[in-house]
């Protein structure tokens, strides 16, 4: 009884039976349905048809795909999705993203008893089985107390090209990588092997140098979180050099200013209580009237002694 269903199907989507794939998915659930079926033999060849049906409709839209693109970059295909900023890692093949998601899209039909299968779906069932997923931050809304200094450096030095407008992009802090939303490009920082200066590239080629913001020294001070890591003289050095922005080096003489009142050797001025202070000379005034009195009485005896 399966057998014959099975073929009954796969006869009526040579046809043209169907006039969209969600129609043949709801017709695929309704024979789940048939209690004669056997389901596991069934589930195995739905896969195999739904296949069938994508080869002979390729412009079928049912799949809505907006939100998604596929990006090549240094030899490696990405989808990215806006809605969710995210980046997944595919095998497939860079402009196949529609054929990707419908072969996805009947292994769950196939597995899945909740009927209509759409692209977050598929998108998410791959996240979660098949792909290496990294997510996407605004680049111009950025948290920097979660972003190591590595990746603060090629921040730096891509938002140093003229050309970049940072509320078109979005960052992965995680590999480097920048997604244009309006261009759907997707950019990656990284240091060239030979100069061992960052540069960014697109596809599989750099596409932009610079030593904007590159550091000679070895040394990057944009923000105060940086200086504690150089010492008194490389601060100093740093400090000499031609292209720092004002508020560079207004970061650097504030923490050389706070360093200098730190180390600056502290005098202890003793303050008397004023109360103390007329107490000892109070002690002292009696004193003196003490001897006076006391030498006043033995000149006295002396002369008396004389006489």
């Amino acid at each position: 009884m399966t057998e014959m269903i099975l073929f009954d199907l796969e006869r009526k989507i040579n046809n043209n039976y169907f006039k969209s794939k969600n129609e043949l998915i709801k017709y695929i659930e309704l024979l789940r349905k048939n209690p004669q079926i056997d389901v596991n033999i069934f589930n195995k060849k739905v896969k195999q048809l739904l296949d069938l049906y994508d080869k002979l409709n390729t412009t079928d839209l049912s799949l809505n795909m907006e939100g998604y693109t596929d990006v090549k970059l240094d030899g490696s295909n990405y989808i990215v999705s806006s809605d969710e900023d995210k980046v997944l890692k595919t095998d497939g093949n860079h402009g196949d993203l529609s054929k990707e998601f419908k072969s996805i899209q009947n292994e769950i039909v196939a597995n899945n008893k909740d009927g209509k299968v759409n692209a977050d779906m598929v998108f998410d069932h791959m996240e979660e089985y098949k792909k290496e997923s990294s997510s996407l931050m605004p680049l111009s809304n950025l948290n920097v107390n979660i972003i190591n200094r590595e990746m603060l450096d090629k921040i730096r030095f891509f938002i140093g090209n003229q050309n970049i407008n940072i509320f078109d992009y979005k960052v992965d802090i995680n590999n480097g990588f920048f997604f244009n939303t309006v261009t759907d490009e997707l950019f990656e920082v990284r240091r060239n092997p030979q100069t061992l200066k960052y540069e960014i590239y697109k596809g599989g080629e750099a596409v932009y140098k610079s030593e904007t913001f590159e550091n000679n020294s070895g040394y990057s001070v944009n923000e105060v979180s940086d200086i504690p890591e150089l010492s008194d003289e490389e601060l100093m050095k740093y400090q000499a050099r031609t292209d720092l922005s004002y508020e560079q080096r207004r970061i650097i003489e504030e923490e050389l200013e706070r360093r200098k009142q730190k180390n600056k050797p502290k005098t202890r001025v003793l303050r008397l209580n004023p109360l103390e202070g007329n107490r000892a000379a109070f002690i002292k005034s009696s004193l003196l009237i003490i001897i006076i009195t006391i030498s006043s009485i033995m000149c006295a005896l002396l002369l008396l002694l004389l006489k």
